[in-house]
């Protein structure tokens, strides 16, 4: 059969889930990334995360890198980039020094198209470098990507102004979720000049218009794809955007908060079951 339909899909939680940390993707869903395709459907990811995993990704599944990265600051169709966007000058310091004054936050990663910076507000040491860097190479496993752990590093970045993300941490406990999501509805209240998304633990920030709806309907119209027959699927609180924008064929993993999935049409565990939507058994066709 010859699909006219494109899937948009959120990464971790969604066609990382559940995680497989040498494999990447659940074989089942793999299996069915592979179907959709041969059978002529368009898939693109839409992540928080960079350019350098949708590159590892489009090589793991042996397809061309159709991605929304950073939250669409950077939209690649083909394998090449037709959009970038980065935070107005000065703008990134501003927001980190708000969320420290008014929630503290463990630590803040900048994101810009070279590399991920990471900066710890406390005094790092070897023992926390050795932590953080066992953590990002070892249980995070194939899923790690390139971080510079370092003040210096994180400042210079900053001051490039070619920030295309920032992901704040403000904490793991439900009170400190609560707090996070709080916080963000006031930063969208007060800058007009940013986007800003809960993600249950922290925050995150990206360049006005730049949404992960946004990234993905300038994919769309870039490559003059009708807007019907897409499907979007996620778990988290930036796919929030692209429920909204596809209302009738949105899919939320079960595991996403509730403030999620209420913006979704349907709810499903894994995301391999969205085959049994896309193709539907000849019994529930009679």
């Amino acid at each position: 059969m010859k699909l006219e339909k494109t899937l948009a899909t959120d990464l971790d939680g969604t066609l990382f889930y559940p995680k497989r940390r040498i494999r990447m993707v659940p074989e089942k869903s793999v299996r069915f990334v592979h179907r959709f395709v041969n059978d002529g459907g368009r898939f693109v990811t839409i992540s928080s995360r960079g350019e350098y995993f949708a590159k590892k990704l489009a090589e793991r599944l042996g397809n061309p890198m159709e991605a929304v990265c950073n939250n669409g600051a950077l939209v690649f169709s083909g394998g090449k980039c037709i959009k970038e966007t980065y935070l107005e000058p000065g703008l990134a310091e501003k927001i980190i020094a708000d969320v420290k004054k008014e929630c503290g936050y463990h630590v803040a990663i900048v994101s810009t198209r070279e590399l991920n910076s990471v900066y710890d507000p406390k005094d790092t040491t070897l023992w926390t470098d050795f932590v953080y860097a066992v953590y990002n190479r070892i249980l995070q496993g194939v899923y790690h990507e390139p971080v510079k752990r370092s003040k210096r590093i994180f400042d210079e970045q900053l001051a490039k102004n070619q920030v295309t993300k920032i992901l704040i941490i403000v904490g793991f406990s439900k009170k400190k979720h609560e707090r996070a999501y709080k916080f963000t509805k006031k930063l969208n209240e007060k800058y007009d000049n940013a986007e800003f998304s809960w993600v249950e633990t922290g925050i995150e920030v990206s360049p006005k218009g730049c949404t992960k709806a946004a990234g993905l309907l300038f994919y769309l119209d870039y490559n003059k794809i009708p807007r019907d027959n897409v499907l979007v699927v996620g778990d988290g609180g930036n796919d929030i955007s692209m429920f909204d924008a596809f209302p009738d064929s949105s899919y939320c993993l079960s595991h996403g908060p509730g403030r999620v999935k209420k913006h979704a049409a349907h709810v499903i565990d894994q995301f391999c079951e969205l085959e049994e939507a896309i193709y539907p058994s000849e019994e529930k066709r009679l």
